[in-house]
């Protein structure tokens, strides 16, 4: 009887045990049932949203395995939604944004990082408190991705991604005192870096107003809730990007001010437009806490429309108490870009907060359609990484920054970093990727250009993702409407900055942008195209090669670095043939490729070409007509023998990086058979099988047969001779390797031939 009891007792436990782990923390909910709670930031709604409730309950059952140990423990798995509206898991473990004595106070405030388990590329940050969750993911292809809390009792959350942006953050402004530089520093931010594989923290010292703290129900609880929430997010681009990470100091809850009458600080219009909450924060800072306590300090507000450091690269440099006008490491403020907008959510925290913590780490801003003598104005307009200044101007390249920073914002991140003695440095075992941007390269004038570096990784679980971004510096004659990009620009950027790629190749312009005529715009014509433009005139462009390993909490850049050099005594290259609307042609025939060699023989790498095709449309050029052929200016090459409506050639030089490809579609017919020179009884069967079918003819002959197979793009995946004894040819073809689908069978003996099409499958 006691074994019995005991069998019953294991398998209820058991069962009990499978139940915990098999309940969803996430429930996915209608648009209809979300659109009867008040959102609480209705100025931030994005296309495409997805709705979910989540059982906090159980989610904190589960994450309690990696919360608050001293010991760092396994990983926990856990299922977060995605923007498609799909459920994606991660392994996680705590990673606190408060000091350990903070964390004691505040146990229900928690962050963590995380890995994901399909998608390698995907890291996750996100924060747990009585607030609520709140996250973001960064992926190594795709747009970031946001969970936040679509109504302030969090009944209900969003979940969308960075491309799903509306409008823009017009309202905003960054008032920062921008660093001047020598003109002798301001050619080009060109050299390679690396991260120093090591891992710093610095002691944040986080103040609020009272109309901020009110915002999270008027509790500090509920303050650090806030401030944990986007510090998760902000550690999360600073840790990929610079392996630093920020953690709210001991006493922070001192700095946390609940009424808006009794704060320290101005209201919104002096604070901002008379910049006093920069010497507010720091007298406050200096006078409650002392230099001692902090590395770098802050305020959040609740309302205002701007933003100011203080002070750039300042981090660690005490503040002068005797002096109630200075502004040092503790100066700076972030506040929403109108009164409607709340002091959460992406925009606050990326194109906001981060934008003006990476000021004080010493990132000066990367735009140039203002001039501000600064080394580090490498993007056209606006800009659109973290250090621009997305969609607020007349300039603008995108209407919100990217999640990332350019490499001359990493640089100088970096350098700062490397002169201060305040943040604890700590090393790590993750080690940074080994890249190589290649050789320089002169090319002809008009004429767009790849750009091909490589990448390594020693940690094997590391994904890199790559980014080629030029880095070419803005003048005061390239401001405003000449910050764009267009051919004659002889100074500063000419190509924007794209999102990091898991592709270490760029294509300059976009591949799509070419294949549509548009190398960029022309300075007379009304509007850019992409914001990247060939140029037209002698100039270098500097272009850097930064790999990111994306690992999770601790994450290693490289950069490399690479030029090219405009002649204007050559070129354009362009494609001349195939160049007509409607043209169609057979499979198999001889065509005849054109293109205006324009004194580009002459450049290095090019006294020969090679003529790619393409029968997607220019998605890819798989198929090679002809390699290695003489840079002549035309070349007689053979159509594959493949049914293909959308078809276009790439003429490139064998050893440079230009290219040109023709200006329409063709389409190209296949010939399954040569009457005029077919094989006596000539089969082939079955049309339809698996690999595995015998050809048949009459032989009138002693010449060799040959037979070959390609797939429909032209690869040959099969090529046999067999020797001719009889007058009746049969041989069983095996084709053991070859995937499901169409291929040509081509037999030759002979002048004879006849060219088959069978099924794979």
């Amino acid at each position: 009887m006691k074994k019995t009891l005991l069998s019953v007792v294991f398998v209820l436990s058991f069962i009990m045990q499978l139940q915990s782990q098999t309940v969803s923390y996430w429930t996915e909910v209608q648009t209809s049932k979300v659109s009867k709670l008040a959102r609480k930031n209705a100025s931030e709604k994005k296309e495409g949203e997805k709705y979910f409730q989540l059982n906090a309950a159980v989610l904190q059952q589960k994450l309690a395995a990696v919360t608050g140990k001293t010991v760092k423990p396994a990983a926990m798995e856990i299922t977060v939604p995605n923007a498609k509206g799909t459920m994606e898991s991660y392994k996680v473990i705590e990673s606190s944004n408060f000091d350990p004595e903070l964390q004691a106070k505040f146990p229900s405030i928690r962050a963590y990082v995380g890995q994901g388990i399909s998608d390698k590329t995907a890291t996750i940050h996100f924060s747990l408190s009585p607030l609520g969750f709140q996250s973001v993911v960064f992926r190594g292809e795709n747009a970031t991705e946001f969970i936040e809390g679509y109504d302030k009792s969090a009944a209900a959350y969003v979940v969308f991604d960075s491309n799903k942006s509306i409008s823009g953050k017009a309202g905003f402004k960054c008032t920062t005192p921008e660093a001047k530089v020598s003109s002798s520093s301001k050619k080009s931010t060109n050299r390679t870096t690396s991260s120093a594989q090591s891992y710093k923290t610095l002691r944040l010292a986080l103040s609020c107003n009272g109309e901020y703290a009110q915002h999270f129900g008027g509790t500090v609880e509920g303050a650090l809730a806030g401030m944990n929430a986007s510090i998760t997010r902000i550690n999360g681009i600073f840790e990929k990007d610079f392996a630093v990470h920020m953690n709210l100091i001991a006493n922070n809850e001192q700095l946390i001010y609940l009424d808006a009458t009794t704060d320290p600080y101005s209201d919104a219009v002096d604070g901002t437009q008379n910049d006093l909450w920069n010497k507010e924060v720091q007298n406050t800072l200096s006078s409650t806490i002392g230099n001692a306590a902090y590395d770098i300090g802050h305020l959040y507000c609740k309302t205002g429309g701007g933003g100011n450091a203080g002070c750039i690269g300042c981090i660690c440099v005490d503040d002068d108490v005797t002096n109630l006008t200075d502004i040092n490491k503790g100066g700076g403020y972030t506040s929403p870009e109108s009164d409607t907008a709340a002091p959460e959510g992406d925009v606050f925290d990326f194109d906001f907060a981060a934008h003006e913590f990476g000021h004080q780490l010493g990132a000066n801003h990367t735009f140039s359609y203002n001039f501000e003598e600064s080394v580090a104005q490498i993007e056209p307009g606006s800009g659109c990484t973290t250090m621009g200044y997305a969609g607020v101007t007349d300039w603008d390249v995108q209407p919100h920054n990217m999640r990332n920073f350019a490499y001359v914002s990493i640089k100088q991140v970096q350098e700062n970093l490397a002169t201060k003695t305040c943040p604890i440095s700590m090393s790590t075992t993750n080690v940074a990727p080994v890249v190589n941007a290649g050789g320089d390269y002169a090319i002809p004038k008009g004429t767009a250009f790849i750009l091909t570096g490589t990448g390594t990784d020693a940690d094997a679980s590391d994904v890199l993702t790559y980014s080629w971004e030029q880095n070419d510096v803005s003048t005061d004659d390239t401001k405003q409407a000449n910050s764009m990009t267009y051919d004659t620009k002889v100074e500063g950027p000419t190509f924007r900055i794209q999102e990091p790629s898991l592709s270490p190749v760029r294509y300059m312009p976009k591949l799509t942008s070419v294949l549509a005529g548009k190398l960029g715009r022309m300075i007379n014509d009304a509007k850019d195209v992409e914001f990247e433009s060939v140029s037209n005139v002698a100039r270098d462009l500097n272009f850097t090669f930064t790999a990111r390993d994306n690992h999770p909490g601790e994450g290693q850049t490289k950069t490399a670095a690479m030029k090219v050099s405009v002649v204007t005594s050559a070129g354009p290259f362009v494609v001349t043939s195939q160049n007509v609307d409607g043209q169609t042609f057979s499979g198999g025939s001889s065509q005849t490729i054109s293109w205006d060699v324009n004194n580009t023989a002459s450049l290095d790498g090019s006294s020969m070409v090679s003529i790619m095709m393409s029968i997607d449309g220019g998605t890819t050029f798989t198929t090679t007509l002809a390699s290695s052929v003489a840079n002549s200016g035309t070349a007689v090459v053979t159509l594959p023998n493949v049914n293909a409506t959308n078809c276009r050639i790439m003429v490139k030089p064998t050893a440079n990086i230009y290219y040109a490809v023709n200006a329409k579609s063709f389409e190209i017919t296949n010939t399954l058979s040569t009457v005029a020179n077919a094989l006596d009884q000539f089969a082939l069967y079955p049309n339809t099988n698996h690999g595995t079918f015998t050809v048949n003819f009459g032989s009138k002959n002693s010449d060799d047969t040959l037979i070959t197979v390609s797939d429909v793009l032209g690869k040959q995946v099969y090529s046999q001779r067999f020797k001719n004894n009889t007058a009746s040819f049969s041989e069983r073809i095996e084709l053991s390797t070859v995937q499901n689908g169409f291929y040509f069978v081509t037999v030759q003996n002979g002048k004879n031939k006849e060219v088959r099409k069978i099924l794979v499958n």
